[in-house]
């Protein structure tokens, strides 16, 4: 049995009713009294029958509604990733604006939205009403860079977490944990892209003052000084001028352990991974977060796990 059929039986039980009274009624009083309940039932149950019809649109657009939320939660769910064209397309089913998605249809939680071209980046978020937000950044409410690419052509993917179910309280602590992986991952793919050097071809190449190692060529970022001698014990250090700072530490005028070390023949190697290369706002990001993937503070050099801020 259809919606549709349930509908007219009801309408059909409550004209009959009407009916009813009024003749019971309308046996009582004069002809006038007649014609004016013949209107007064019709008026009630026309009435009726709208308040009916909009329960029912009511009903139907909740299980819509209903429906698409869950689709999105599976694919959050199940941490599938999906293009903004999938993603839109099934927000668009709700025939609803993107600025205006209901507030049934949204949940909590933080997402992902990866540029796979060129020089490949990713932007991290979080909210109350994260299809809201996500959407916002495709139709220009967002972040501007992510919309001026995605209108360019870039190729994105979307990954969504959900708060419920996770093991955060919040939003924003699920962020930052998603944050935090990700830029350890990427901080190991940035640094395994560059070419390691021993303290010997630093300077070598420094002395040269050309190519990257030379002053002309200087960049703000960070180091990683990897002695080898003592298990991989790491010292990561941050700059805006990163190759002077790194001639310092094996010339006495940086970390005093680190130059003891060399000073006593340990075998180093050295990495620079430049701030514009990875996805952190700051130095002070990347540097924290660097420490953390080398675990420097607890089994390296570092003294602290990184400048605040």
């Amino acid at each position: 049995m259809n919606v549709w059929s349930v509908f007219q039986d009801m309408v059909r039980v409550i004209v009959n009713w009407i009916d009813q009274v009024r003749i019971l009624i309308s046996g009582m009083l004069n002809e006038d009294t007649d014609r004016i309940l013949k209107w007064a039932g019709f008026l009630i149950g026309l009435l009726i029958a709208v308040i009916l019809v909009l329960g029912i649109i009511t009903l139907l657009l909740r299980v819509r509604r209903a429906g698409i939320k869950r689709k999105l939660y599976r694919l959050a769910r199940n941490g599938k990733k999906i293009t903004p064209q999938k993603f839109l397309g099934i927000v668009n089913r709700g025939r609803w604006r993107r600025k205006s998605i209901p507030k049934e249809c949204d949940f909590e939680g933080a997402y992902v939205l990866y540029n796979q071209t060129g020089s490949s980046y990713y932007y991290i978020g979080s909210g109350k009403r994260v299809i809201q937000r996500i959407c916002d950044h495709f139709v220009g409410l967002g972040n501007w860079d992510v919309y001026k690419d995605y209108k360019r052509g870039d190729s994105f993917t979307i990954q969504i977490f959900p708060l419920k179910g996770s093991n955060y309280n919040s939003p924003k602590a699920l962020r930052r944990h998603i944050a935090s992986t990700y830029n350890s991952n990427k901080i190991r793919q940035l640094a395994d892209d560059e070419d390691a050097v021993t303290p010997q071809q630093f300077f070598e190449m420094k002395n040269l003052n050309s190519g990257r190692y030379g002053q002309k060529y200087d960049f703000e970022g960070v180091y990683l000084i990897c002695n080898h001698t003592k298990g991989d014990k790491y010292y990561v250090g941050q700059s805006v001028h990163v190759i002077v700072r790194v001639n310092q530490h094996f010339t006495g005028r940086g970390n005093g352990d680190v130059y003891e070390d060399y000073k006593n023949g340990d075998r180093f190697t050295i990495t620079m991974i430049k701030l514009r290369n990875s996805n952190c706002r700051s130095l002070n990001e990347l540097e924290r977060e660097s420490i953390r993937t080398y675990d420097a503070y607890n089994r390296g050099y570092n003294k602290t796990r990184g400048n605040a801020g």
